[in-house]
């Protein structure tokens, strides 16, 4: 009796391995994917480490950016390039890139991120500074009409200066963006 176990476990592996192998749609295949282009402005108020009042200043956005939906859910990611023109002198962003996640009503998203400036070069007080790695949080309302997308959103952002004062910036401002041809074919699958 025992033997004929033996052998029905031996055997078993063989019936499933002609089966062919399955794998669940990955839920964040680029290719489905939403890929967005857009510009964004917004009016920013900021002060530095040793100043007591926020000032106004400006900032300018070029935005690549990928949604994925799924029924009500919205996940998704940005890379931007800002110049700001901020209290005391100027700022220049490459790499402001973050990711965020939220919930989706029809043409209507609200989300919220965090991300990182990767490179920031300033003249803010005294002088020409860089930072790596200014810490940055969002949130926002995506509005979508056909391949237009509008987005309101505040933000704030520390900014890390290697020389003089480190910077508070907060802000509220608007995006729009314009919806690209998809990003292309998935990678193969190795299954």
């Amino acid at each position: 009796m025992c033997a004929l176990g033996l052998c029905w476990v031996l055997a078993e592996p063989t019936a499933r391995a002609a089966e062919p192998l399955r794998r669940a749609p990955d839920p964040f295949d680029v290719s489905e994917a939403q890929h967005f282009l857009g510009l964004g402005a917004a009016r920013v108020f900021a002060r530095s480490t040793e100043a007591i009042e926020y000032r106004p200043g400006f900032e300018l956005r070029f935005i690549d950016s990928l949604l994925w939906t799924r029924q009500w859910t919205a996940l998704g990611g940005a890379t931007s390039i800002a110049f700001r023109a901020l209290p005391g002198g100027y700022s220049f962003t490459l790499g402001q890139s973050s990711g965020f996640a939220g919930v989706r009503f029809g043409p209507v998203d609200l989300l919220a991120g965090i991300g990182l400036s990767l490179l920031n070069v300033d003249t803010l007080g005294v002088g020409w500074s860089a930072s790596f790695g200014s810490p940055r949080s969002s949130l926002a309302l995506g509005l979508r009409f056909e391949s237009l997308r509008v987005e309101v959103g505040t933000h704030i952002e520390y900014l890390w200066r290697w020389s003089g004062p480190d910077e508070y910036v907060r802000g509220i401002g608007v995006a729009l963006s314009l919806l690209q041809s998809p990003i292309g074919p998935a990678f193969a699958d190795p299954l």
